[in-house]
């Protein structure tokens, strides 16, 4: 599960044929953690040593097949990324790993948690699963940069704090 979310949010699999599927993290341990899920899950495979210094893991097509079959989506590209409903109606412990993991790739942990997006509904997506996972939550908003767009975001309030940690 927490794989198809570090797709929805700083990865993509592909929509075409002979496109490739990809997952960028600037974050080298954050990066590290996601191929080691990766190998955890599919078995170890080369890595372009040049592409993972500037933070990418090309994605086998035959692991990013599987992942669109197993989780039943066509592509997942950060505009059109939703989190299909049966995912959403999971138990609990599946959506925390789904929560945890795109929080990694677009939030942010201080005060309370903030996660990013550009993609509204797909942020509406998390907001329902952390909802679903009784964590008090702010409505989605818009954030601006010096006066443009930037992301639409939602705050995890800080009194789950304790309840996420847990």
């Amino acid at each position: 599960i927490s794989i198809l979310f570090h797709f929805c949010g700083d990865g993509h699999l592909s929509d075409k044929k002979g496109g490739q599927s990809s997952y960028r993290q600037i974050d080298k341990k954050g990066l590290s953690n996601f191929y080691q899920k990766l190998n955890n899950c599919f078995g170890t495979f080369e890595i372009c040593p040049s592409n993972y210094f500037e933070g990418k893991i090309n994605i086998p097509k035959t692991i990013s097949e599987i992942c669109k079959k197993i989780f039943n989506v066509s592509s997942c590209r950060w505009n059109k990324a939703r989190i299909p409903s049966h995912i959403k109606n999971l138990p609990k412990e599946y959506l925390v790993a789904g929560l945890c993991a795109f929080i990694v790739d677009e939030g942010h942990v201080g005060d309370v948690i903030h996660i990013y997006s550009k993609n509204f509904e797909l942020l509406d997506d998390i907001r329902d699963i952390a909802l679903k996972c009784d964590y008090e939550c702010k409505p989605i908003r818009k954030k601006y940069k010096r006066g443009i767009f930037e992301s639409y975001r939602f705050l995890i309030s800080s009194n789950s704090h304790l309840q996420f940690y847990k």
